[in-house]
């Protein structure tokens, strides 16, 4: 894992060779390591090649308002999955195991917020 952040972004598949330099350049901002250099989201928005585009672009009001619903759509049925996998667990489980599990998860979940981040399962795995 830590091999990750020492390799640099290689584009080196040909999908690439479509890619204007600019986007490239952009990404590569985008990909650093250190917050403090790293572009922000709103500078990334107001690059000349991204505005180029939008200002070109046949997107219209109803594919964007399509692209929202689609989305809200699939954040709801994540949460419906969600929940109906965590019913069926629950009524799979024997419960001395769901207590056992439960006690791993409490151990991973060092803010105790019910939810693991990245950070909580390095800080165990390390």
């Amino acid at each position: 894992a830590s091999d990750v952040y020492k390799r640099q972004i290689e584009y080196i598949d040909p999908i690439w060779e479509k890619i204007p330099t600019e986007c490239k350049s952009m990404l590569n901002r985008m990909f650093v390591r250190d917050p403090q250099l790293r572009i922000s989201a709103s500078d990334a928005l107001k690059e000349p090649w991204i505005n180029k585009y939008v200002s070109e672009s046949k997107v219209v009001d109803a594919d964007l308002r399509m692209s929202l619903h689609n989305l809200r759509n699939f954040r709801t049925q994540m949460l419906l999955q969600k929940a109906v996998l965590s019913y069926i667990a629950s009524q799979i489980l024997p419960k001395a195991q769901e207590n056992k599990i439960r006690q791993v998860f409490d151990i991973f979940d060092s803010d105790k917020d019910g939810l693991l981040c990245k950070k909580e399962l390095y800080g165990v795995l390390n």
